[in-house]
């Protein structure tokens, strides 16, 4: 190799190492970005890519059980942003799912206090709910003994309760141990909030028992009865601070409830009685002692159930007397009553133990056979009606009734209730239809109404153009001054053809053709002009009361609707009355009270008719904006010789006076019954004792 040569081999090989060298340099540089790069990243995530999108996934899924374990020196990097974040909803989640549990508590406690009679139903159900739904930890109830003027434990619920064991708390403001929250919140009559209850010094002597409880925080709510407190409602949570605003409004609104229910209970006895005889009514006929609509319902289901799963037939009789309405029209509703339930006794000494015979309104009674055939239902028919060949003796007087009879087979002709009961209906108005005093097996050929239903029906839709409707007037007397102070506007349909037909016949109809708007709206319209014309023609101001149907009022414009006629009429809306039945009323009670708050602005008054016959709760009537209590006729009826039914009478009307309420008694029809009311300062009545209902010309002149 010459010199030249090697000299360019050398300096090949010089630029090869210095290339190297370069490379090796760039690398390290590379290298060193890339190692600075990732301390940055590190340093901003304040972990590994992995742990943060872990923990980004955990949160998201709402799953806080995973806590984010910062190290010194990054809280504000994204981690300690994510732990920050992590810790608020969990706190928020924590507050949700508290207020959640107190919300079910709530619901609880007012469903208690609807099935409870007494404070040893109720307490241990609140205390229990308090823990069960309210997630608390111990709940307890105090109540004054007056002998000692101490709280002693009644009810308590929980951990930690051995505590609570020959547990009292003194009332009396001297002395020392009253000024914990117990104490304070008897005496003051108000909520004592704890959010911190190991370092609250009110509750100093609790520390080491709610160190070993874990009790973070705690309440004390005043009970009270007739606004006077009678009692303490305590409760203990585990959280610190878990009482926020919204939680004391929930506890207070509970308390708020016991207390309306303690009212309740600490009645007279009459009414205590009056209650009881009210939840008997809820299930069976008062007149003959039958079950009634509900439970008739809840045996059909049974039925229904047992036939659907062992593949049984059974069957559905819906039993009407014959002319009964002409009984009651000519000899009373006594005569008519009496011998409804004559009628009755005869009818169940026909049946086996295990059928069903319930009275479902006026003269009607359903009958519900289990597993049974068609010859058997045969059979069982021309025995019910062989049991009015013979004459009821009534009040003196020889009465020969029969019936008529439709029957409904499970399963051919209905797979429910309400198809069986619609049919067997059917097929009875095709037995009176063919004679009376016979039955009728329902057929498919039949219409799915009766022919009277389709007639009414059709004529209902002429009534009004054709001047068929008129209303009636029954007049309203005060109990005290003996003066006519109002008048019930009643609705009458008197058809060429038809003649006289019941509002309890045709009413259901136009509710269900659509016509009782419009029907309703000519009540309101004529009633309201019948009050002006009666003022402008001199007579004394009296209050127009008119009633109103479940339809009529659930349409969302029926407040704008009589306002503006009441503007048409000119009539001052405070001589109007729209009364309502309890039932309609508790069909939607929110909607109910929307309803009323929207015409008492309107300056309309609103009554309860038929107060006593249907479900209302006391705790929603004190929410409906009423001002009076129609009592029924049912309980008016035999208050002269009836205990129960004069502690019913009684008891309302000691319930409305102390809610603030008139009272009003229907269906008066003896002095004896006058002046048992007056003796028990009902505001008003009205009846046959005065008046019937009569029309326009005739009402004036009365």
């Amino acid at each position: 190799m010459n010199s030249r040569t090697s000299a360019a081999v050398h300096s090949a090989e010089t630029t090869a190492f210095i290339l190297r060298i370069i490379f090796i340099l760039i690398g390290i540089f590379l290298l060193f970005m890339l190692w600075r790069l990732h301390r940055t990243l590190q340093t901003t995530l304040g972990s590994s890519v992995d742990e943060v999108h872990t923990h980004i996934m955990h949160i998201g899924s709402g799953d806080f059980s995973h806590p984010i374990i910062l190290k010194y020196g990054n809280e504000e990097s994204v981690l300690g942003w994510l732990s920050e974040t992590q810790q608020k909803l969990k706190e928020l989640n924590a507050t949700n799912e508290r207020l959640k549990n107190l919300y079910a508590a709530l619901s609880q406690c007012n469903q208690a206090i609807v099935r409870s009679t007494n404070e040893s139903e109720l307490f241990p159900l609140i205390c229990r709910d308090a823990i069960d739904f309210g997630g608390m930890k111990m709940a307890w109830i105090g109540m004054l003994d007056p002998s000692s003027d101490t709280l002693t434990i009644v009810n308590s619920y929980g951990e930690g309760t051995d505590c609570l064991e020959g547990f009292t708390i003194s009332t009396d403001p001297s002395d020392p141990n009253t000024q914990g929250p117990t104490g304070r919140a008897f005496l003051e009559n108000r909520p004592f909030w704890c959010q911190d209850f190991q370092n609250d010094s009110l509750t100093q002597t609790w520390h080491k028992l709610g160190e070993q409880y874990g009790w973070g925080s705690s309440a004390a709510l005043p009970l009270t009865r007739e606004g006077k407190v009678i009692g303490i409602f305590s409760l203990y949570a585990q959280e610190k601070d878990a009482f926020d605003e919204a939680a004391q409004k929930l506890l207070e609104e509970m308390a708020m409830d016991i207390s309306f229910a303690l009212d309740q209970f600490s009645k007279e006895k009459a009414r205590t009685t009056a209650e009881k005889q009210i939840q008997y009514l809820a299930n069976y006929d008062e007149l003959t002692g039958l079950p009634n609509r509900l439970k008739l319902d809840n045996r059909i289901q049974y039925f229904l159930s047992l036939a659907k799963r062992n593949d049984m037939s059974f069957t559905v009789m819906f039993l009407d007397l014959d002319h009964f309405k002409t009984i009651n029209d000519t000899l009373g509703h006594s005569c008519g009553d009496s011998l409804l339930i004559e009628a009755s006794k005869r009818l169940k000494t026909i049946l086996r133990e295990e059928d069903t015979i319930a009275r479902f309104g006026g003269d009607e009674f359903i009958i519900l056979l289990p597993n049974i055939d068609v010859d058997g239902a045969t059979q069982v028919a021309q025995k019910l009606l062989n049991t009015f060949q013979h004459p009821f003796y009534i009040h003196e007087h020889e009465l020969c009734i029969s019936g008529s009879i439709g029957i409904a087979l499970y399963p051919n002709d209905g797979h429910d209730f309400e198809a069986l009961y619609k049919n067997a209906d059917t097929a009875m108005y095709r037995a009176k239809k063919e004679g009376r005093n016979g039955y009728c097996f329902f057929t498919h050929e039949m219409q799915r109404h009766s022919i009277r239903n389709l007639e009414l029906s059709n004529a209902l839709r002429y009534a009004l153009e054709r001047n068929q409707l008129q209303l009636h007037y029954q007049p309203q007397f005060s109990t005290q001054k003996g003066i006519v102070i109002g008048a019930e506007a009643l609705l009458r349909w008197n058809h060429p053809e038809l003649g006289s037909i019941s509002p309890s016949e045709f009413i259901p109809i136009a509710e269900e053709n659509g016509m009782i708007l419009s029907i309703g709206e000519w009540v309101l319209h004529t009633a309201i002009q019948t009050a002006k014309e009666w003022i402008d023609q001199g007579y004394t101001p009296i209050l127009m009361a008119v009633n109103l149907s479940a339809v009529q009022f659930r349409a969302p414009n029926l407040p704008s609707l009589i306002a503006d006629i009441l503007d048409k009429v000119g009539l001052p809306p405070e001589y109007l009355e729209l009364e309502l039945t309890e039932s309609i009323a508790m069909d939607d009670p929110q909607k109910a009270i929307n309803t009323m708050n929207e015409l008492h602005a309107k300056g309309i008054r609103m009554s309860i008719d038929d107060f006593g016959t249907g479900h209302s709760s006391l705790s929603y009537l004190k929410k409906f904006k009423i001002y009076k209590l129609k009592i029924d006729q049912s309980f008016v009826r035999d208050i002269t010789i009836d205990p129960e039914d004069k502690a019913i009478v009684s008891a309302i009307i000691s319930m409305a006076k102390r809610l603030g309420l008139q009272t009003i008694a229907e269906g008066v029809e003896t002095i004896a019954q006058l002046n048992y009311l007056r003796e028990q300062q009902c505001d008003e009545i009205q009846g046959y004792h005065f008046s019937k209902p009569l029309p326009k010309k005739a009402f004036e002149e009365f």
